[in-house]
């Protein structure tokens, strides 16, 4: 069973800054306390996009199903539905940021180029 304490200390954290509906926030607090068993996605007509996590004060690195980075905007990230999902099969990768890093924010670095993720395994 995948536990909840680390998920619900993201969303507490997002809470006291004013942000708990903020699922891009939620998830990149999250990722950054080293978790990534629970899964939000960006659902879009051309398919679900795990968010990874907020990059500036604009954009937001998502994945799609092949694991490619997509840079979306914040503004849509809020917007559109979100699919969530846990997932107890992860598998490390390392992607390569699309787009420079900014701001110094919660999970990346200002100047960061790549990061390692935790994506759901491909079922075989």
């Amino acid at each position: 069973m995948i536990s909840t304490i680390v998920w619900d200390k993201a969303k507490k954290v997002a809470d006291a800054k004013g942000k708990g509906t903020d699922w891009a926030f939620i998830a990149d607090v999250y990722h950054y306390l080293n978790e990534w068993n629970y899964q939000v996605y960006t659902h879009e007509e051309t398919g679900d996009y795990l968010i990874i996590g907020i990059i500036n004060d604009t954009n937001v690195i998502t994945v799609d199903k092949n694991n490619v980075p997509v840079v979306k905007e914040l503004s849509d990230v809020l917007t559109e539905k979100k699919v969530f999902s846990t997932e107890s099969y992860l598998e490390d990768i390392n992607i390569k940021l699309p787009i420079s890093v900014t701001t110094e924010g919660i999970l990346f670095s200002k100047e960061q180029t790549n990061i390692n993720i935790r994506v759901p395994k491909e079922k075989k």
